[in-house]
């Protein structure tokens, strides 16, 4: 009989932890919103390209005016993003500026924005961020 109070204790406990947690921005300790990231990897599950080593893409989620944005790696971009739990979309789609530069460095940068703008969900996973996309992932460690 105690044995059953006290589980039924801790469960009651547990439970009343996880409701007064904000689930939607923050999982492992480390929030989604207002940190700055940093690329790692982006591209298909389980054939991720490492980010160009001479390039450093950004992305900062503010959550007082619910924009992201940063530096693709030559241009600046940006959009109104949306979050329910852990799933993370772009309605509005995500725009850049129009500065060339070097060709491998503007088609990561293509292909890093068409991912994001696609973007389903994100986790952290040991501190890391990874966003889901349609087709692909892309992976940030905090800057």
């Amino acid at each position: 009989m105690k044995r059953a109070i006290i589980l039924s204790a801790v469960l009651l406990t547990t439970l009343a932890v996880i409701a007064g947690c904000d689930s939607t921005t923050s999982f492992e300790d480390v929030s989604l919103e207002d940190t700055d990231w940093v690329m790692e990897a982006y591209g298909e599950v389980g054939s991720l390209k490492d980010a160009l080593p001479f390039t450093e893409v950004t992305l900062f989620f503010d959550s007082a005016e619910m924009g992201a944005g940063g530096n693709g790696g030559i241009n600046h971009y940006g959009g109104k993003y949306q979050l329910d739990g852990n799933q993370l979309t772009f309605p509005e789609g995500v725009i850049t500026t129009c500065l060339g530069g070097n060709a491998v460095v503007l088609q990561q940068e293509e292909e890093y924005i068409g991912l994001l703008s696609s973007a389903d969900s994100f986790e952290i996973v040991d501190g890391k961020l990874h966003i889901i996309c349609d087709g692909g992932m892309i992976v940030y460690h905090r800057k």
